[in-house]
């Protein structure tokens, strides 16, 4: 649920980037983002991936000494959605302040493409499409603008830190997780 309600808040800021202004009642998200996690075919499944949740932050600052994801089920990589996400990762840098990796505009654009036609094609995808429709959006706007979503390069500089902590998530995957034993 909780990655859920982050998607909800980070596709809230995402669309009021260039959506215009609509009424959404706290209620309807919770109601969204539990009927776009219900349909979402791709998701992982109890067992599938085991988060370390240690919560030791302090301000921006991460200072867990272990990593995030302890356990992926490498099946769950090999979904489309996943696999398309991590061939776009050479794209960026999370670190704001520092120069993306140059990676050819061909490779970049493909990767993007890929990724954005798949997921804007699922189910939950359908559900916010229908969503927007009702709030006075059509999915021609949506559609027309679906970079600016997830991948457009943005100066990090101009963000007020304060605006985006819940959205402010810095996970690195590692692979060699998929190989740990299972917790007891």
């Amino acid at each position: 649920m909780f990655c859920s309600l982050l998607l909800a808040a980070a596709l809230g800021f995402a669309l009021s980037q260039w959506l215009p202004p609509f009424y959404v009642q706290d209620i309807e998200l919770i109601q969204m983002s539990k009927a776009m996690r219900d349909a979402d075919d791709n998701k992982a499944h109890p067992g599938q991936i085991y988060i370390n949740y240690q919560g030791q932050a302090e301000g921006m600052q991460d200072n867990a000494p272990s990593e995030f994801f302890y356990y992926v089920d490498p099946a769950v990589l090999q979904k489309p959605s996943y696999s398309q996400f991590i061939a776009m990762m050479n794209n960026f840098n999370r670190e704001g302040g520092v120069d993306e990796p140059r990676v050819s505009r061909e490779e970049e654009g493909h990767e993007i493409s890929t990724f954005l036609t798949t997921i804007l094609a699922s189910r939950p995808w359908q559900i916010l499409y229908s969503f927007l429709y009702h709030k006075g959006t059509t999915h021609t706007i949506v559609t027309k603008n679906k970079a600016n979503l997830f991948v457009n390069r943005f100066h990090r500089i101009q963000i007020i830190p304060h605006q985006i902590q819940c959205m402010q998530v810095n996970v690195s995957f590692n692979p060699r997780n998929t190989r740990r034993s299972l917790p007891p």
